[in-house]
């Protein structure tokens, strides 16, 4: 009995190391299926990161744009594609005019009218202020015959720009109002008692025009313009002379009433 009682122990005692045994082998069949080295190097599809996620959407960035008139406009950026980016035009650098219109006289003038041309160059440094020049040339017919005449000059205009859509870009579509003083040379043909004559004088102008813009770089206008020139000499033409009386009592005005087109450089 004693004998068969310790074969008994000695297999109880044997039989768990072997099951142990082949517990661990199983562990380490798993471990073996599950070890990270075997895939160090592998990478998954373009755009994913190594750990199968996407890849991070391109950053967004919203600036806010003022029109000059306290009013913010929402702009979305993406960042790749930062040089397609929106600028709002506010502030033409330079524009070009051209207006055509009747001139009417007044004063020493009255009977005296005529087409008058003028063609203007101006900077606008500011939002509300332009400086620049002008020329204007003048055909004042009187009694069939007609009178040409000339006058450089030196502007200044106060321009006030109105309302437009907040989410616009360009001032298309809107109006602007302005205001304007010139001054210069004046040298007009006239005709006086008959005679055939030249008053030269200091040209001095005020007037106001209507814009509206019909595409971002131009306009339409119209203008209406007073001219008070300060006569400094009258003198009478013929064929052979030129005789001239210095302080001539001769006071011509013109009132022209014109419309053109004005051309804006950003």
């Amino acid at each position: 009995m004693k004998s068969l009682f310790f074969c008994f122990v000695f297999l109880l005692a044997a039989v768990p190391p072997v099951i142990t045994q082949g517990a661990a082998g199983d562990d380490e069949e798993l471990v073996m299926d599950d070890d990270p080295a075997e895939g160090e190097g592998e990478t998954d599809e373009p755009g994913e990161d190594p750990d199968g996620t996407p890849a991070a959407p391109v950053p967004q960035r919203v600036e806010q744009v003022s029109d000059g008139q306290g009013l913010l406009t929402s702009v979305d950026h993406y960042d790749a594609d930062s040089h397609l980016a929106r600028l709002r035009l506010t502030v033409p650098r330079f524009q070009i005019e051209g207006a055509l219109g009747p001139a009417i006289g007044l004063g020493d003038l009255a009977s005296h009218t005529g087409p008058e041309v003028q063609i203007s160059g101006l900077w606008r440094p500011w939002r509300y202020f332009a400086f620049g020049a002008s020329f204007a040339g003048t055909l004042l017919m009187h009694q069939g015959l007609a009178h040409s005449g000339y006058a450089p000059m030196i502007d200044l205009h106060v321009l006030i720009p109105l309302a437009r859509p907040a989410a616009s870009l360009t001032p298309e579509k809107s109006w602007e109002l302005g205001l304007f003083t010139r001054a210069g040379w004046v040298s007009q043909g006239v005709l006086v008692d008959t005679l055939k004559q030249r008053a030269d004088g200091v040209h001095l102008a005020v007037g106001v025009t209507v814009y509206y813009w019909i595409s971002a770089t131009a306009r339409v206008f119209g203008r209406l313009e007073v001219a008070f020139p300060r006569w400094t000499g009258l003198c009478e033409e013929s064929a052979s002379s030129r005789h001239c009386a210095v302080d001539p009592d001769f006071s011509g005005q013109l009132v022209l009433l014109s419309g053109g087109v004005s051309l804006a450089v950003w």
